[in-house]
């Protein structure tokens, strides 16, 4: 399993505050390489702005098939 972490690219909100860790989402993808098969699990971090309510979290990354868990790497080996 490898762990694939998303954060948002700046650690303060657009009005100058600092944005505080609420949580997170994960969701998992297959992959393989090779002989091996592995899972990538990517965890987005949910993050909030305490002064303007404002919620800041990382895109999804984008699937080879729209809400499906292969991989190119994986689709290739089928």
């Amino acid at each position: 399993r490898t762990l694939i972490h998303h954060e948002p690219d700046n650690s303060h909100c657009q009005c100058g505050c600092a944005l505080k860790r609420i949580g997170e989402d994960a969701s998992e993808k297959l992959d393989y390489t090779p002989g091996v098969f592995t899972v990538e699990r990517h965890i987005r971090g949910k993050w909030v702005c305490e002064q303007c309510e404002t919620l800041i979290q990382a895109p999804v990354p984008a699937h080879v098939i729209d809400k499906r868990i292969p991989t190119a790497g994986l689709l290739a080996h089928i």
